[in-house]
């Protein structure tokens, strides 16, 4: 009930067929991938980037388990829109991964 849960384990998986597990990352450019299930800090904080759409995001630790489903991430809640103009696309080139993050999980 709102107590933080140290060193939780926090997986994040898509909302699609087969939920597969999601491609995480530490850093908004997308460089540098985490680990997927990884574990909050010892103050209960997890934080990780990702690309948009939706997420089905877990943590859990010794007698503690919490859920959230279809959690929208991106530029559109649940999923990165492109924009047109005259025809041409915009350079989404620059675009930077949204985080996403948890207090006291």
């Amino acid at each position: 009930a709102g107590n933080i849960v140290p060193l939780a384990s926090i997986e994040v998986r898509r909302e699609i067929a087969g939920a597969p597990l999601a491609s995480l990352f530490s850093d908004r450019d997308g460089a540098s991938g985490i680990g997927n299930p990884f574990q909050a800090d010892a103050e209960g904080f997890a934080a990780f980037h990702v690309a948009g759409g939706s997420y089905k995001i877990r943590a859990y630790a010794a007698g503690f388990e919490r859920i959230w489903r279809y959690v929208g991430i991106g530029t559109a809640a649940e999923f990165d829109a492109t924009i047109f103009i005259n025809a041409n696309t915009i350079d989404t080139s620059s675009i930077k991964l949204p985080p996403w993050r948890a207090i006291g999980v």
